[in-house]
């Protein structure tokens, strides 16, 4: 299929594609060996076990958080 890109970045995704997809409202987005990959961010997805392990994944600890929500209000 072909969808076409707005002038604000935005595309509209086919319904029979969606169609297809648990309930959501959000997408994960990547890019991944040249294409647009997006994942249905399911409930479960944002469960705050979830949330760490993802942060784990990336090294993210308790004391950068705690800097960056320092620096964001130093804004």
């Amino acid at each position: 299929m072909i969808v076409r890109i707005s002038e604000s970045n935005k595309i509209t995704l086919p319904e029979e594609i969606l169609k297809k997809l648990p309930p959501t409202e959000f997408f994960e987005v990547s890019l991944e060996e040249g294409a647009i990959v997006l994942r249905p961010v399911t409930e479960g997805a944002l469960s705050l076990e979830s949330i760490r392990e993802k942060m784990k994944k990336l090294g993210i600890t308790e004391e950068t958080m705690k800097e960056a929500i320092e620096w964001a209000r130093r804004r």
